[in-house]
């Protein structure tokens, strides 16, 4: 995904701009172009704490393996509410954790976007 951002952010005008003015390739590509690139991944990988966890009930079944997934997975067959609310709850704080994160990232990456306290 990132090669593929990259190589259709070398081809935009301004990238054609910046060689024309001569500055130098390395510059190019890691002030601007790359860091152009990491925007729609920096977005997409939002959700990654919570899907580590989410996705392990397969893994942890296919190899007998003790962990979250197993665990909620019992605690759904036994019909144990607050185990079961506590672990949506976990998953729930690593959604916003991982937004809050991707936020910051992006406020970082991309100058288009500041933050005011107004």
């Amino acid at each position: 995904m990132i090669r593929a951002t990259m190589l259709d952010q070398l081809n935009m005008p301004y990238i054609t701009a910046l060689r024309s003015r001569g500055i130098n390739e390395k510059r190019i590509f890691f002030n601007h172009a790359f860091r152009n690139t990491l925007n729609p991944y920096i977005t997409s990988s939002s959700n990654l704490l919570a899907d580590l966890f989410s996705g392990s009930l397969i893994l942890e079944i296919v190899f007998s393996y003790p962990g979250i997934g197993k665990l909620m997975y019992e605690a759904v067959l036994q019909e144990d509410i607050n185990l079961v609310l506590t672990n949506i709850m976990f998953i729930s704080f690593l959604v916003l954790a991982g937004m809050l994160i991707s936020d910051i990232l992006l406020a970082i990456v991309d100058p288009r976007i500041r933050y005011s306290s107004k």
